[in-house]
């Protein structure tokens, strides 16, 4: 929270005069009139509270419309250091299927499915920028995470973004990356596509060994409406990438 409060600190320091001039034309008290605290150790500015008053003093029904924005609220509880908020808040909006998801789904531009595609990658991203700055966040903001994680995985799958599939399957808990890995290579038949999307999981240091395995095991396993015995044969083509796999290749065609 210290240096994303620093970023806006000092956005906010350069951007004040426009900021003022805004806030008149909107309706708003001038930033400049906000009383402020005599010191920063000694008294704290309540910034929930202040945006509480500059929305109640505004004249502008657009304005209130527009706080109430999925992408402003996000902003607000950014600003207001509510980091455990804020992606519990995305996670709701772009996961869950609920009243609250549709109505900020609604406000965004394009289909829901065009919507929710980007709240999973800003809130992928936004994960990513809080562990690099060493956020603490709590358990229920951690399971939010890395829904919001896997939600934008998925949608890389789904969409066939195979460049970035692996990358972002590596910031996964190792307990979901072989399931999730794997699920993506069953839809690769092509064997050049096949060993490119090893040698992408290799950089992103996952299991390959373990991802090819259940890749086979899950068509196999598979009913003969979802994998002919065409399918399953050529599946054990991920059994031959390595060496020290084929054998298991060996016992899977037999089974």
């Amino acid at each position: 929270a210290t240096a994303l409060t620093s970023v806006l600190d000092t956005h906010l320091a350069t951007a004040r005069p426009s900021a003022n001039a805004e806030l008149v034309r909107t309706g708003l008290p001038a930033a400049m009139d906000i009383a402020q605290p005599e010191s920063a150790g000694a008294s704290q500015l309540d910034m929930q509270s202040m945006f509480a008053a500059l929305l109640s003093e505004a004249q502008s029904p657009e304005l209130r419309t527009a706080t109430r924005a999925p992408f402003h609220t996000i902003q607000q509880l950014l600003i207001t250091a509510q980091e455990n908020a804020a992606l519990v808040t995305l996670a709701g909006w772009a996961v869950a299927d609920s009243a609250a998801a549709v109505e900020a789904l609604d406000a965004l531009p394009g289909s829901h499915a065009h919507a929710r595609a980007i709240l999973l990658r800003f809130g992928a991203s936004l994960v990513l920028f809080f562990r690099s700055i060493e956020v603490a966040l709590s358990p229920e903001a951690e399971a939010a995470g890395v829904a919001l994680l896997t939600g934008y995985v998925e949608h890389l799958i789904a969409s066939d973004q195979s460049a970035l599939i692996a990358l972002y399957t590596a910031q996964l808990p190792s307990s979901q990356q072989v399931g999730i890995y794997a699920k993506f290579l069953e839809g690769v038949d092509d064997g050049s596509a096949r060993a490119d999307a090893l040698r992408a999981a290799e950089a992103a240091r996952l299991d390959v060994r373990a991802i090819t395995s259940q890749v086979v095991r899950n068509i196999y396993l598979a009913s003969e409406a979802e994998a002919s015995d065409e399918r399953k044969v050529h599946s054990l083509q991920w059994l031959c990438f390595y060496p020290d796999q084929r054998a298991e290749a060996l016992v899977q065609a037999n089974a």
